[in-house]
């Protein structure tokens, strides 16, 4: 009977991604609405009472804030149903813009708290073209209104006049030359964020009528979002509306030599998206970020900005993607901020958050590194506040420039390429202080490592094994090949830690962790065993071949991409190897269908092994599957097939458990007779278009058998899909057995002790069953059952 061991491995990736921490804000009160909130502005009455003007999907919610604590709807004014919705104000009048259409909406605020009354006004040239919607809206101090990203002006910004009718603006132009996604106006200047063009650009529209650009700047992330400039014009604040983004500064006071100061983020390394940010006394910014909240920076230095502040308005989501706080006010005479969320974790509806910051300065740390035989400037050490998430690299001049917004005793850690690490203990930092500590550091020796590469059952040299020796904290990577008699050398490395590889196909791999290299470091030895073993740090010529839009196998150590908090690309290699390095389908990072496999097969093959002389040979592996996202079931797979050399056989369609890095074994002389010319190989494969498919291997070895102790049943057959899995609330089973009889056929689940928890009666040849949904979390076993006999046998996963 043909076999396939497979094993769940207790290798769980658990998705750990940190949260903002909320500090120097004050939680005051909410409101939540059983539909999603977009934008916020405020506005006080002549009485003085504090109103937020919320933008929901309904319309206009406005709320009375004057007590914070206890924020009361006063009214809820209804406009075309829409998830952009966004508000400005002008005298006693709101405008608001929407996608949707039906016009530019104009509430009347004198009438409050009594009432309001609300009207929508939509200009039509004299064409009959007309602007009925838009995106983001602007009003000068001029009582000019600027809609960007509507339907009119080639999506660029049409402007009118509100002086002479706030009720009917009077049409003054239009900027058309690209669609501009938000702006801010002052005097005669428009700072008009491109999104699609990934630029800011800098616009005179002191003629509407003739608008004339000025100059544009690239943002970072290549997706402007908004941008707020001080108020001399000086410098500029940018936001991209993508994951991993940055708020970013930009010196702007001569326009033919825009300069970027300075790039920051809320949580480095989680992927949150900066939407919107607002300047405060020309010292704070305060921005939207999403799903890290509300955050604060001090930018009273462009060149050296330090977040100061946070409140994460929404702590059941965290990472990429759109989620949390859409929008944010901080112009109260109160001091209060707004902030909108666009939904609430595992709620459909949005909310208003109203908080009290507390304005604080940053403590700066600057300084100047250099050599300390030499004097010389070094540029690149990277600069570390332990304990915080401030860091920075020194530049061209050797200076770097970082702070806390906590001040406090700090240690700060020094390190470079070919230098000691320095740390310098009780650094004291004070809020609105800039400290110059300036460092010397001491430089590494060179030293060339020499050893040699045996066979550990002949104790003869091997010749072209690789080594490679990879620093463990100054990152330098370094390969070789041994000579005829075993030797190598790896000359002018630097004294310090280093791990070591040593292998060849045909051996097992052998390896040293953390060794210190020096001058008087002994020759190094490695005794490697014959067998075939691959976890990837070596690069033993496995081929890759295929034709796709994107997801072509590499060798690399993965770098983690998520959907929804699903693991998509893993996070980390097995770790029970050598090295942290496996085959995975494109390593790109990004978002998880950025650089999945597309639209095609990609194909792993391993290098040729001789198993003739082998009594059993058993090839094992780990693997890692995901496929999700897009419309109806998911239905690609990861397809393992051996060959030798002529016939060629598929062992296994990987489909489930995802998301796992699962152990697979099967027995050679059960498909293939073994000979000189046995090969393996891995076909990930995008099937049909709509789902995200993602693939790695690792681990990899032939050898002969050995008792397991693990019972298994065969899977054989692919007439079933189990999604999502692992699964946290529930999951489905679907099943397809086409003309076959379906007569004493079941769906089974047992627990990891082996106890039936579940079971379904299968009565027709297609369907689907919803299971797992009492069901606590842990490790489970599903069982189909066709016509009386085992079909599949699926290891399941249920997470909390």
């Amino acid at each position: 009977m043909k076999k396939i061991i497979l094993l769940t491995s207790l290798l769980f990736i658990f998705l750990s991604i940190s949260k903002a921490q909320n500090f120097n804000f004050t939680f005051r009160g909410e409101v939540t609405y059983p539909y999603s909130c977009a934008s916020v502005w405020g506005y006080v009455d002549d009485s003085g009472i504090e109103y937020a003007l919320v933008g929901t999907n309904e319309g206009v919610s406005i709320v009375d804030v004057s007590d914070p604590d206890n924020p009361a709807i006063k009214f809820n004014v209804k406009h075309t149903p829409n998830l952009w919705r966004e508000i400005k104000t002008y005298g006693q009048y709101a405008y608001v813009t929407n996608e949707g259409g039906d016009g530019l909406q104009i509430i009347d605020l004198s009438y409050l708290p009594d009432s309001v009354r609300s009207s929508s006004f939509i200009y039509t040239d004299s064409d009959g073209n007309t602007q009925a919607n838009g995106h983001t809206l602007w009003i000068d101090e001029n009582g000019r209104l600027y809609i960007f990203g509507g339907g009119y002006s080639n999506g660029g910004a049409t402007i009118f006049d509100l002086t002479a009718d706030p009720l009917n603006p009077t049409y003054l132009g239009s900027y058309e030359q690209h669609y501009i996604h938000d702006g801010y106006v002052r005097g005669d200047t428009l700072w008009a964020s491109e999104i699609y063009e990934g630029t800011l650009e800098i616009v005179d529209v002191s003629d509407p009528s003739n608008c004339i650009p000025l100059a544009s700047v690239t943002t970072p992330n290549h997706f402007t979002h908004n941008s707020w400039p001080t108020h001399d014009n000086n410098y500029v604040f940018t936001t991209d509306e993508v994951n991993d983004s940055y708020l970013t500064s930009y010196d702007v006071s001569d326009l033919s030599n825009i300069t970027e100061l300075d790039r920051v983020q809320s949580n480095p390394g989680s992927q949150a998206i900066i939407h919107n940010v607002h300047l405060y006394n020309d010292q704070f910014a305060v921005a939207a970020y999403y799903k890290d909240g509300v955050v604060l920076f001090d930018v009273s230095q462009p060149d050296n900005m330090i977040e100061v502040g946070s409140y994460d308005t929404d702590p059941g989501e965290s990472g990429g993607d759109y989620g949390g706080t859409w929008g944010v006010y901080p112009y109260l005479p109160s001091g209060n901020i707004l902030a909108t969320d666009l939904s609430d974790a595992g709620e459909i509806g949005g909310k208003l958050t109203i908080i009290t910051p507390s304005y604080i300065s940053a403590s700066w740390l600057e300084g100047t590194v250099t050599d300390l035989n030499t004097g010389a400037i070094i540029n690149d050490v990277y600069v570390e506040i332990l304990s915080t998430t401030q860091n920075d690299y020194t530049d061209l001049s050797g200076i770097y420039k970082t702070g806390t917004g906590m001040p406090g005793t700090y240690t700060v850690r020094f390190s470079k390429i070919g230098y000691e690490t320095q740390e310098i203990q009780n650094v004291s930092l004070s809020s609105g202080v800039t400290t110059i500590l300036d460092v010397q550091l001491v430089p590494l020796g060179t030293i060339t490592a020499t050893g040699v590469v045996l066979d550990s059952l002949t104790n003869s040299p091997v010749a072209n094994a690789q080594v490679f020796l990879r620093g463990v904290s100054n990152g330098l990577n370094f390969t070789v090949t041994t000579d005829s008699a075993g030797a190598f050398n790896i000359p002018s490395i630097f004294e310090d830690a280093y791990d070591v590889f040593a292998g060849k196909w045909g051996y097992h791999e052998k390896g040293v962790s953390n060794i210190a290299l020096n001058s008087t470091s002994a020759p190094l030895e490695f005794k490697i065993t014959p067998g075939y073993y691959d976890d990837f740090i070596l690069d033993n010529g496995w081929t890759v071949t295929g034709a796709v839009a994107t997801g072509m196998w590499e060798r690399g150590e993965p770098v983690g991409t998520f959907d929804n908090g699903t693991p998509y690309n893993p996070e980390s290699d097995v770790t029970n190897d050598w090295g942290d390095y496996c085959f995975v389908t494109d390593n790109a990072g990004g978002d998880a269908g950025d650089y999945d496999v597309d639209n095609g097969i990609t194909t792993l093959t391993s290098p040729m092994m001789d198993l003739s002389d082998y009594a059993d040979p058993v090839v094992s592996f780990y693997s890692w599957f995901v496929n999700g996202g897009g419309s109806g079931f998911p239905n690609d797979t990861l397809k393992v097939y051996l060959t030798d050399g002529i016939t060629s056989i598929n062992v296994a369609k990987i489909k489930f458990p995802m998301s796992l890095w699962v152990y697979h074994e099967f027995h050679v002389n059960e498909f293939l007779t073994p000979n000189t010319t046995m090969q393996v190989y891995f076909e990930a494969s995008d099937d049909s278009s709509g789902h995200l498919v993602e693939a790695a291997i690792d681990l990899f070895r032939a050898e002969e058998a050995q008792a397991t102790g693990i019972v298994s049943e065969p899977i054989n057959s692919n007439c079933c899909t189990l999604y999502p899995n692992p699964f946290s609330d529930e999951s489905s089973f679907q099943f397809d057995f086409g003309t076959r009889s379906v007569k004493n056929s079941r769906f089974e689940i047992y627990n990891s002790v082996g106890q039936m928890v579940e079971s379904h009666l299968i009565d027709k040849s297609k369907g689907k069953i919803v299971w797992g949904s009492s069901l606590k979390p842990g490790m489970y076993i599903a069982k189909v059952l066709n016509d009386g006999v085992i079909e599949d046998v699926m290891p399941l996963v249920k997470i909390n």
